[in-house]
């Protein structure tokens, strides 16, 4: 119901027709009274360029696409990027003033969580947590009780931003949806993030502002990018014939193996330091080694794992695109993120804030 509040048919189209003509499309400060500046020129002949590399993109709807088919699709890691916009709006440094029309604010997040008494979203609001858990962040955004109590206060755009973030991360990592559930998700987040954004700033190379109605720019670019690669990989695997489009799986588009591997190398000097890259050398072949025996277990013997781990392993499921779910469908799924959370709720400080505390690990 709230997503149709802002889906518009006509967008798309809109957004690809105005690039016919670069010049009125480019937004450009002009003061006939100053006549024309050097700096005006060099505004207009970049965003002028600008606005001709995006030509092609744009007249397909997007604002990331490879110059040839040949080229390298370029992804940022989708898991991050949202537990990063998610981090950034809990963790405001304490000089931060809120202003009026910024989304997902933390005073009106506040009086929705009060209503909840929920545990984990008040430790999340106190930043009691271990930061760099991903299941707090992503039980927090995929909260339907919280997308209706800010509906409920009145909150409509928060509870819609919070409501496409969520349902854009399960559609990256949660098994069980279908290819075309997956997609549309994803798309309702890059018209939600152009709508935010707004066409004329995408298009003007001195648009310089750190956040956007309260997110962070960057993060607002890197999301719809990371959408719109995932298009183009999707449209040169169905080029492929087969299942090779359905076979797709978004999390392997991301760094959540390496961060695996990374605690692994950390344990090899039993000492909690990380070893240097000729012990790494030595080590390596021993540890994948391992890894793959582990993540082959068979009915002969079992392999323990870490329950704590901060890197969910969704889409290790040989049905991730069987379709047995859907997005609506999420309570068993956000029960399940919701134990797992919890366990990042627990009053100590992990390694990781200890180590930030004293300076870093070298010192």
């Amino acid at each position: 119901m709230i997503l149709s509040m802002l889906w518009d048919e006509g967008f798309l189209h809109i957004l690809a027709s105005r690039m016919d003509d670069n010049i009125a499309a480019v937004p450009c400060e002009f003061d006939p009274e100053e006549g024309v500046t050097i700096a005006n020129l060099k505004h207009l002949l970049s965003n002028t360029l600008a606005a001709k590399e995006l030509k092609k993109a744009r007249s397909l709807g997007r604002f990331y696409l490879p110059q040839t088919p040949a080229d390298v699709i370029h992804f940022g890691d989708f898991d991050h990027l949202i537990h990063n916009a998610v981090s950034r709006i809990l963790w405001v440094p304490k000089n931060h003033e809120e202003k009026e029309g910024d989304l997902l604010r933390r005073s009106v997040l506040q009086q929705a969580v009060d209503k909840l008494q929920d545990h984990v979203l008040s430790c999340a609001m106190d930043c009691a947590y271990d930061k760099l858990g991903h299941a707090v962040s992503q039980y927090f955004i995929s909260h339907r009780g919280l997308q209706a109590q800010l509906e409920e206060l009145g909150f409509i755009g928060d509870a819609l931003l919070l409501e496409v973030l969520g349902e854009s991360w399960q559609a990256w990592k949660r098994p069980h949806l279908t290819l075309r559930v997956r997609t549309e998700a994803l798309e309702r987040l890059s018209v939600v993030v152009w709508r935010i954004l707004g066409v004329s700033n995408v298009l003007d190379g001195r648009f310089r502002a750190e956040r956007t109605a309260g997110i962070v720019t960057d993060q607002l670019f890197d999301l719809l990018s990371d959408v719109d690669a995932r298009l183009e990989a999707l449209t040169r695997l169905a080029d492929c014939g087969g299942d090779a489009e359905g076979s797709f799986r978004e999390s392997s588009t991301t760094t959540r193996s390496l961060e695996s591997l990374f605690s692994l190398l950390a344990g090899q000097r039993g000492v909690g330091d990380k070893p240097y890259a000729l012990g790494i050398q030595q080590r390596l072949r021993h540890i994948e080694v391992a890894q793959l025996v582990k993540y082959s277990c068979t009915d002969n013997f079992s392999c323990r794992f870490s329950k704590k781990r901060r890197y969910q392993s969704d889409a290790d499921h040989e049905d991730y695109s069987d379709g047995s779910s859907s997005l609506k469908d999420d309570a068993k799924w956000i029960l399940d993120m919701s134990k797992v959370a919890a366990r990042f709720c627990r009053n100590h400080a992990s390694v990781h804030h200890e180590n930030a505390r004293t300076g870093g690990v070298g010192c």
